[in-house]
């Protein structure tokens, strides 16, 4: 007896959707897999549920070509059955599901695991993407099963996956499992997570971590806490003491970079000394730390240092030092950022704004008309990483700009403003 698609071919009319999920439903091996990729590419919105049924095939292949047609429909009706994917009884699926689940919420391609996973430990602190949505319960809890499983391939990944889709949620496991020894990129992955969604009441418990033997792990710890120095009054005296009391240069390095993202003002005569160092690292977070104190008092000694300085990175941070110390025009080191597209210095200046949107964004967009197309829309998507919703009014002028690029940039960079804001709000203490 010829198949459903063997007679569709013999007959040459077109399936329906409805055709392709009977054909899912008890087609073979084969056949389930064309109908599940023929469902994705007609992004079919109604054949969710046939899809989701599917997750349950026998068949392991039948599985992986389900996951990757739920991850690539772009609708909330698939986020319960991508957290059942995550807990798919195959490893590869479940390696699968993880791409798509990122892909979905982030709404970016994920070309393979190592190549989404592995950067995520070294991007510069907090430039990174927010979700546009709210992250789904059954995702949420297939997450908290993988952290909560201890195995050496799904703890590390789900402990990223909560700073890239920031899992709030997540932050007391990610606590419990530091309260037991763990591999090093459990541990890594965990402070880059609770400093990136900057989960500080579960940092503050954490304070003895910044002792760490492992030179990685202390680097790691020292940035997570310092996202949430505000919150952790002491953490920049212990710093300075553990700066002042630390012989190892290497250590004290870490210790140095950890009291720049604090901005200690007692270290300000280290970091006036930073300035002249031979190492490009040093002058820059040398000039972060001083940027980050925002002492006018300070700006002679860094416009020196800025005139001799040729490495971008660094001029680039003392623009910021500059700026905030009261000189308003090095926001044109931000605009020249922003003209030539770097990407490194794109996310260094995204850092930027993250923390001090409300004093940048206003002084770089009265630059828009003077700037080419792309430099406006890459000054939009910029202003994304903003967290702070008094910067939408700069934002929401652009919506019915004549460059349709630009209004949709305009558009999403609301809406991820909004999202951040919404979901900062909701976060458990």
């Amino acid at each position: 007896m010829l198949s459903l698609v063997g007679r569709a071919a013999a007959q040459n009319p077109p399936l329906t959707v409805a055709d392709w999920q009977r054909v899912l439903q008890s087609g073979s091996v084969e056949e389930k897999i064309r109908a599940a990729q023929t469902l994705a590419d007609l992004q079919s919105v109604e054949a969710v549920p046939a899809l989701g049924a599917a997750l349950d095939d026998r068949e392991p292949k039948v599985r992986f070509h389900v996951i990757r047609a739920l991850g690539t429909i772009q609708d909330p009706a698939v986020e319960p059955f991508l957290g059942k994917a995550l807990l798919d009884a195959d490893r590869d699926n479940r390696v699968e599901a993880y791409r798509y689940v990122l892909a979905y919420y982030l709404g970016t391609p994920v070309p393979t695991v190592l190549q989404q996973v592995l950067p995520v430990l070294f991007r510069p602190p907090r430039a990174e993407r927010v979700p546009w949505k709210r992250v789904h319960p059954a995702v949420v809890d297939g997450f908290r099963r993988w952290v909560q499983a201890k195995d050496t391939r799904w703890t590390p990944m789900a402990v990223q996956a909560v700073g890239r889709l920031w899992l709030f949620e997540l932050a007391p496991d990610l606590v419990q499992l530091l309260s037991e020894p763990q591999p090093k990129d459990v541990v890594l992955g965990t402070f880059w997570s609770l400093g990136q969604i900057r989960a500080c009441s579960a940092l503050s418990r954490l304070l003895s971590w910044w002792q760490a033997p492992d030179n990685d792990v202390l680097e790691r710890a020292v940035w997570a806490l310092a996202q949430c120095h505000r919150e952790i009054p002491a953490l920049g005296e212990t710093l300075w003491k553990a700066y002042q009391g630390q012989k190892k240069p290497e250590r004290q390095l870490i210790y140095f970079r950890g009291l720049a993202y604090v901005g200690y003002e007692p270290a300000a005569p280290v970091f006036l000394e930073g300035l002249t160092s031979p190492s490009a690292e040093v002058r820059r977070y040398a000039a972060e730390g001083l940027g980050r104190l925002g002492k006018s008092e300070n700006a002679e000694a860094v416009g020196r240092a800025y005139l001799q300085e040729e490495d971008p990175a660094v001029r680039l941070a003392m623009d910021l030092a500059l700026f905030r110390m009261g000189r308003p025009d090095h926001d044109v080191g931000f605009i020249r950022t922003i003209q030539q597209g770097d990407e490194a210095r794109m996310a260094q200046l995204a850092s930027y704004v993250t923390e001090y949107a409300t004093d940048i964004l206003p002084a770089l967009f009265r630059y828009m008309d003077r700037l080419d197309a792309v430099s406006r829309r890459r000054l939009v998507r910029l202003a994304a990483y903003a967290e702070d919703p008094a910067v939408l009014p700069f934002l929401e002028k652009y919506l019915d700009h004549p460059d349709e690029s630009l209004a949709a940039a305009a558009f999403e960079a609301i809406k991820e403003i909004r999202q951040v804001t919404r979901l900062r709000s909701a976060a458990p203490e």
